[in-house]
């Protein structure tokens, strides 16, 4: 079940798989379809290096919309519902098979196996997911560049047929390292912070089972993943969106050398760029997708 206080019931019943993806996909892109412009906000403030001017969560509002009109907030949206369907389905789907596998026993389910599984489900909703992940974030991130060298994708088909066009089908997979690091948290993070935020808050009483209890559960499991997630998500999002320069090479080889360039060239708290839109994106995105997750499980 979707609810992490049912799920840690492993005497309840097995939802089939594919109802466990399905639920997955709708929730998320319920909640994706809410969030979509803090996430657009959040890559463009990511991608800000250390010669632009820079711009808060206001100011790029006000340049975006100057620049594109208010519509330009939902740049890369069908690129945004691809990637949540297949990425989050996956994610939760095989989160539930670990789980259940690795924990057969009544009563609550340990830390460690939800960790176990949040990795796993992570990981394999991010690979799954890359393809539409890039796309995404080049199509958000396509007017920071000069007029000359936008990429101006039409939707995540264009996107997709394009770049294995132009860049070959491996360039689909640029950057999954950082994507997969980053979902591997995220998950951990999401369903973990939330199943342990919901026992804290009934357990010293504040709570009972409700509403209530899942909206104030889900806000601080966004906080935590929000936190534990940025550093890798700004490496992430500079490496889907490099170009080669002038000698021909793109300026990062990986993770490691572009978090190394990051903090030598603009300081630790670049990794924290895009911090409160992440935040204020993952909050209205977890609530949301916990929330009808919760509705969805009296159909599916």
């Amino acid at each position: 079940h979707f609810d992490p206080v049912a799920m840690s019931d492993s005497s309840a019943p097995k939802p089939a798989a594919w109802k466990s993806f399905a639920r997955g996909s709708l929730a998320a892109m319920a909640g994706a379809a809410v969030s979509h412009p803090l996430d657009l906000l959040k890559v463009r403030l990511q991608v800000q290096s250390a010669g632009d001017a820079p711009l808060g969560m206001l100011g790029m509002t006000k340049h975006i919309i100057a620049a594109d009109g208010p519509k330009g907030m939902y740049t890369g949206m069908s690129a945004t519902l691809l990637r949540q369907f297949f990425y989050t389905g996956t994610r939760f789907g095989v989160y539930e098979g670990v789980r259940d596998r690795l924990h057969t026993e009544p009563g609550n389910v340990p830390v460690w196996v939800k960790a176990v599984a949040g990795v796993v489900g992570g990981g394999c909703g991010a690979v799954v997911g890359q393809p539409a992940e890039l796309s995404l974030v080049r199509m958000q991130a396509d007017s920071k560049l000069p007029p000359a060298e936008r990429r101006n994708y039409k939707n995540v088909i264009d996107a997709l047929r394009r770049i294995v066009g132009e860049e070959g089908a491996t360039t689909l997979y640029r950057g999954c390292v950082p994507t997969v690091t980053r979902a591997c948290i995220v998950t951990t993070c999401q369903l973990g912070a939330y199943d342990q935020c919901k026992e804290l808050l009934m357990g010293v009483g504040i709570f009972k089972e409700g509403s209530a209890l899942h909206f104030s559960a889900s806000l601080l499991a966004g906080f935590i993943a929000s936190v534990a997630s940025n550093p890798i998500d700004v490496i992430k999002t500079r490496i889907m969106n490099q170009k080669p320069g002038p000698d021909g090479q793109l300026p990062y080889s990986g993770q490691v050398q572009c978090f190394s360039k990051t903090v030598s060239a603009e300081g630790f708290t670049a990794l924290y760029k895009g911090f409160v839109p992440t935040f204020t994106r993952q909050a209205p995105y977890v609530i949301t997708l916990m929330l009808t997750a919760e509705q969805l499980k009296k159909i599916l």
